[in-house]
């Protein structure tokens, strides 16, 4: 009993710590942060859920358990999206600083058939280069705009174009 008890300690720990993750580091360019942390939240629900219905009798009481924690699964995975989207939120307006960049190229991703189209931006911040990329699904950008972007002076890859310039004229994000 005490060893399961441990068991699901730990992976209680995997969870809170992949969320942790992917709240605070998934915004990193050319990283697996993201699909690394749902994956440990994603994967400890299922090891969660398997030595939970382990051993249990009734049919009932199985699928109660499965249908239960998906439900927490799912409610645990949106909820650590909302908490990502409020610590940028949160952190570019305590700690945001101006930058400049420039649009080097284009990625395009496709997921479950989904395209999703992203402008790559090369800026310096604090005297050192960075790369990120920013979703562009209308294809606002062109290789070679100058950006201006909100960028988190304790963490400069969290970052939020604000505006950008094309042959000299400045327009609004």
């Amino acid at each position: 009993m005490l060893a399961r008890r441990i068991f699901t300690g730990s992976i209680a720990a995997l969870i809170l710590v992949s969320g942790y993750v992917f709240i605070r580091y998934s915004h990193r360019y050319n990283s697996h942060y993201e699909i690394g942390s749902l994956v440990g939240i994603c994967g400890g629900f299922i090891v969660l859920i398997a030595v939970r219905v382990n051993g249990q009798t009734s049919e009932e009481q199985r699928n109660s358990i499965i249908v239960t924690s998906i439900g927490l699964m799912v409610s645990c995975v949106l909820g650590a999206y909302g908490l990502r989207w409020a610590y940028k939120k949160y952190e570019l307006a305590a700690h945001g600083l101006v930058a400049k960049g420039t649009v080097i190229g284009f990625n395009r991703k496709t997921i479950k058939g989904a395209l999703s189209y992203h402008a790559i931006v090369d800026y310096e911040f604090n005297n050192q280069a960075y790369t990120q990329q920013f979703r562009d699904d209308d294809y606002v950008f062109l290789t070679s705009d100058s950006v201006t972007m909100l960028c988190s002076s304790t963490d400069p890859e969290l970052c939020t174009i604000t505006a950008y310039q094309r042959n000299g004229v400045q327009i609004k994000w």
